[in-house]
């Protein structure tokens, strides 16, 4: 059966019930209602992200197995540093496992699901200076609704990681960004390949493709930026940040981070 997009009531823009349907299946149709009149609706993608993100603490991040992480982090270390003393090991080790105790069953572990949504403010103000150098800019909280609206396909992967990592009793840290198999490096061995090209295969991830596809559209419709000037500034920014984490992973490898 094919799911039928729900109609825009006449004299009226879409309301909540149909944006999140037609985010899917009718796009285009979706964010030029958001152009027209962001409203706050925008706000319920952004709380699901929220809220999936602190479910996860709760599920997910207390089976992530400490002493395979601690292992992997001192062989890393011990890669970088052969002549460790035995002291220093033990010091090392420590700290690592009282950080990822911290990260996995403390406090900490709610910090991700709050960092995570401050982007959704950034990248939208990306977005509207690009517009605006080009003489095309639009509305802010237009460009913020498209795009937190281009979130709900992250809300859909989010869903899926949640329900597979709850069947989990034990996950290795290197296994959760492979938990959904969406992306390249979910079928590459982290123990055998190198970090730079996991960082690199991790990125190249069904939803992430999903997400620019969408947010190309959404940009459009929110500016005046042409379909291929929305869709070169979303797919730019998206490149860069897989180069940004590549190199960062490149640096810790070195480092024996």
């Amino acid at each position: 059966m094919e799911a039928t997009p729900k109609p825009i009531e006449p004299g009226g823009e879409m309301g909540l019930g149909a944006k999140l349907a037609n985010v899917f299946f009718s796009p285009a149709a979706t964010f030029e209602s958001v152009a027209r009149r962001p409203g706050w609706d925008w706000l319920v993608p952004v709380l699901l992200i929220l809220v999936l993100g602190v479910a996860g603490a709760f599920v997910i991040a207390p089976k992530i197995d400490v002493d395979d992480a601690v292992r992997i982090q001192m062989e890393r270390m011990e890669k970088a540093q052969p002549g460790m003393s035995g002291a220093d090991r033990e010091r090392i080790e420590e700290t690592s496992r009282k950080s990822m105790t911290a990260f996995t069953q403390g406090p900490l572990r709610f910090v991700g699901p709050v960092v995570g949504v401050v982007p959704v403010f950034l990248v939208p103000l990306f977005y509207l200076g690009v517009s605006a150098a080009w003489g095309k800019a639009g509305r802010y909280l237009a460009i913020l609704g498209g795009y937190a609206w281009v979130q709900m396909v992250q809300v859909l992967k989010g869903i899926l990681m949640l329900a597979i990592g709850s069947t989990r009793d034990s996950i290795g840290i290197e296994e959760i960004e492979g938990l959904v198999k969406s992306n390249l490096g979910a079928f590459l061995d982290p123990g055998t390949a190198s970090r730079p090209l996991f960082a690199l295969a991790s990125s190249v991830d069904v939803f992430e493709i999903w997400a620019v596809v969408l947010g190309s559209i959404a940009l459009s419709k929110t500016t005046r930026l042409s379909p291929k000037g929305a869709a070169a500034t979303v797919a730019g920014l998206w490149i860069v940040w897989i180069l940004v984490r590549t190199g960062l992973a490149a640096v810790g490898s070195a480092f024996g981070g």
